[in-house]
């Protein structure tokens, strides 16, 4: 479960340069974006993740970038999901209710993910930012 948790870790980091999706509720965004890493969706996975504008600029003059980026984030994604096999498989994905700033700009959603063998779960703190275009993970 501890290398679930730094695969988690791992593949957030890498998806900060990545693109954009949509999304209206932040429990929503954080299942789909559990769900799209258990299964080893790497252009799903980017689709939930939020790019601050320079960022966005950065990967834009440089398209390339964004294949290796895809490319490191499915190695990644195939071994978070040898782990999940390890463990039995997936049992359940349990999402919890969001925690808001003030302004409910920023939210952070708990997800559980429980494996099959032995019944271990492990809880990951998902930290969502609402933009334009609905609410996205913010690494």
């Amino acid at each position: 479960m501890k290398q679930i948790k730094l695969l988690l870790l791992v593949v957030m980091s890498v998806v900060l340069m990545a693109c954009g999706g949509s999304g209206d509720d932040p429990k929503d965004i954080a299942k789909s974006f559990t769900e799209a890493m258990i299964d080893g969706d790497s252009d799903k996975v980017l689709d939930f993740v939020y790019i601050p504008p320079k960022m966005q600029e950065e990967i834009d003059k440089n398209p390339q970038a964004e294949e290796m980026m895809k490319s490191g984030l499915s190695m990644m994604l195939t071994q978070f999901a040898s782990e999940i096999e390890e463990g039995g498989g997936l049992g359940d994905i349990t999402v919890g209710e969001p925690e808001y700033n003030d302004d409910k700009s920023k939210a952070t959603v708990p997800v559980t993910i429980t494996l099959k063998k032995d019944n271990k779960s492990e809880t990951e703190d998902i930290q969502l930012i609402k933009t334009d275009d609905g609410w996205k993970v913010d690494m």
